[in-house]
């Protein structure tokens, strides 16, 4: 594997461990794979049109990257108009045959799966009661869809009093100010009951938003749900993000979890919303149950 650049300045360095070995022009005199990846952002569209069309006469196969990025890409379908070239971006959240088929499956998931492990959930409540006191569930305010608040089900992990106690922390511990004011999260939460501990590694305190997504406010797989304070982290990614139901898991959850870092979970949210496919949706289901087993980044 190599890689060439037409800037005397680049020769020599690597990219990502891949030598930059000459200019251009040496690829095609001296070609020393079968594959060219070709990827110029930004380039007049002659230059690229010269430089693709002497690298396919040398190459077997030659994949080119268009100058398209941020563009929603696995929903893009190549096509040709007579003898010109074209890429159909699809919006697959305008579709009314996947949207049904998104909320059917929410529908059978969450009333079947509440119904199956309704004595788990009773048993949770009830540790919950014993460990401390306080309400087994709590309403979290939370932003659906189109931006309409809705109250956010979960069972309680945190003592009763911790909003208190998240303030006394962060007013005298600068390190974990930053790390909240950065991620809305703490790694070694003090906030957290010895029962809390156990369902967020297990992520079994989200099990109650099953009714958020069978009275319609969430779905099985969607953004993660966030609050008000977050909007202005999210820019111009948020109009993309309120276009559909936050929920109970999804892409950055079977990506890293807590791991990532904030910008990671914007952009993965920003991911999901515009490569959106019922398979998809199947996907993050399967990737979630492997991550949840493997306690990975959950905290």
């Amino acid at each position: 594997m190599a890689a060439y650049d037409d800037n005397p300045s680049l020769h020599g360095a690597d990219i990502h461990g891949v030598p930059i070995l000459g200019p251009l022009e040496l690829a095609l005199t001296e070609p020393q794979t079968e594959q060219a990846l070709i990827s110029m952002p930004g380039a007049r569209a002659e230059l690229q049109q010269r430089i693709v069309n002497a690298t396919y006469a040398v190459f077997p196969h030659t994949w080119v990257i268009p100058d398209l990025f941020g563009v929603p890409n696995q929903a893009m379908q190549p096509h040709n108009i007579g003898s010109v070239a074209s890429l159909e971006v699809r919006n697959n959240l305008r579709s009314v045959q996947s949207r049904a088929m998104k909320r059917t499956i929410d529908l059978i998931g969450a009333g079947v799966g509440g119904l199956l492990i309704l004595p788990i959930l009773l048993l949770i409540a009830v540790a919950i009661k014993i460990d401390s006191p306080g309400p087994a569930v709590y309403r979290a305010r939370r932003l659906g869809r189109n931006g309409q608040a809705f109250d956010c089900f979960k069972f309680r992990s945190m003592h009763r009093d911790a909003e208190e106690k998240l303030k006394s922390v962060l007013d005298s511990n600068v390190e974990l100010k930053i790390e909240f004011e950065a991620t809305h999260k703490l790694k070694n939460d003090p906030r957290v009951t010895r029962v809390g501990v156990f369902l967020r590694k297990t992520s079994l305190d989200e099990l109650p938003q099953l009714a958020n997504v069978v009275l319609g406010s969430m779905s099985l797989v969607g953004p993660r749900p966030i609050v008000q304070g977050e909007v202005a982290k999210y820019g111009d990614i948020y109009a993309v993000y309120k276009q559909v139901r936050p929920g109970m898991t999804g892409y950055w959850q079977a990506n890293g979890r807590s791991d990532t870092s904030y910008e990671e979970r914007v952009g993965m949210d920003n991911f999901y919303v515009t490569n959106w496919t019922p398979w998809l949706d199947m996907v993050v289901l399967i990737q979630t149950v492997r991550v949840v087993f493997a306690g990975k980044g959950a905290y």
